[in-house]
């Protein structure tokens, strides 16, 4: 209350008799030179708007998700969700396909990445989940060791993915992120616009 009060106070002392109207002058001036402005003189070239994004060509079912980091080294691992969100409210035809997963990078020790791996079948409205550590549904085999980035294509559009990283049992340290969908050759290369 006695803040309140304060601030009244203040607001009142600075903005009465001459000072309030002056301030309101000047204000209204200032206003009044920016309206009243001339053009600029000069002729700048504006930008040209950028190309139209290309139409998704017939049949493109593909998505190929990037996973930038994921590891199972030094006491962390990472955890993997991929939504097949072909079926919705939007009138979007629900698509089944399977997740072909390339590793990139290498496992503890120096080793080679393993090898790809394709999934299961995952169907519309459901989720491709896994740990690098144990592996997952839908037929995902462990890569315990690993540490690189993944690439994921999956046989179906609208496919989204969310990765976890903490150390063992999430009890210090995590953080997440959401996979990057990747432009695939003749698909749209303006990227996802909520329209892939």
């Amino acid at each position: 209350m006695k803040q309140t009060q304060a601030l009244r106070s203040i607001f009142s002392s600075a903005f009465t008799g001459s000072r309030f109207v002056t301030a309101c002058l000047a204000m209204a001036t200032l206003a009044l030179a920016f309206f009243l402005m001339p053009a600029s003189t000069t002729s700048a070239k504006k930008p040209d708007p950028p190309p139209p994004c290309p139409v998704l060509p017939a049949g493109a079912t593909t998505t190929v998700l990037l996973f930038p980091f994921v590891t199972n080294q030094a006491g962390f691992d990472t955890g993997m969700t991929i939504a097949n969100t072909s079926l919705d409210t939007v009138g979007t035809t629900p698509q089944t396909g399977t997740c072909t997963i390339s590793y990139f990078g290498n496992t503890t020790g120096g080793g080679a990445a393993p090898a790809a791996q394709t999934t299961q079948a995952v169907p519309a409205g459901s989720s491709l989940i896994f740990t690098l550590s144990n592996g997952g549904n839908l037929g995902v085999a462990a890569t315990p060791g690993f540490q690189g980035y993944i690439m994921v294509t999956c046989n179906f559009q609208y496919a989204h993915g969310f990765t976890f990283i903490s150390d063992l049992g999430a009890q210090r340290l995590a953080t997440s992120y959401l996979a990057l969908v990747v432009p695939a050759s003749g698909r749209n290369p303006c990227g996802e616009a909520l329209s892939q």
